[in-house]
């Protein structure tokens, strides 16, 4: 799972979305790439978005049930009440 939300952030970072000025145009390899499969480089940034906040969901709640099996409440406590997990609600 760290290594998806890994392989996504990346993605966040190489696949921009369209900004305010000329100057947040997407370089032409991104539109390129993004072209072949059909999209657009922004539609790649914001499915590569949802997808590692969904990961990060995912992971704090695994690291959460280890952490009560553990015997750890106020550990597990904070995995379940960090601020990715409120999105998830």
């Amino acid at each position: 799972m760290s290594k998806a939300s890994c392989l996504f952030a990346v993605c966040i970072a190489l696949f921009p979305t369209v900004g305010f000025s000329d100057a947040d145009i997407a370089p032409s390899w991104a539109s390129a790439v993004a072209g072949v499969v059909g999209l657009v480089p922004a539609d790649i940034h914001n499915g590569a978005a949802v997808s590692l906040f969904a990961c990060l969901i995912v992971m704090m709640w695994f690291f959460s049930n280890r952490a009560l099996r553990k015997g750890k409440a106020t550990r597990a406590y904070i995995y379940r009440v960090s601020p990715d997990h409120r999105l998830a609600m």
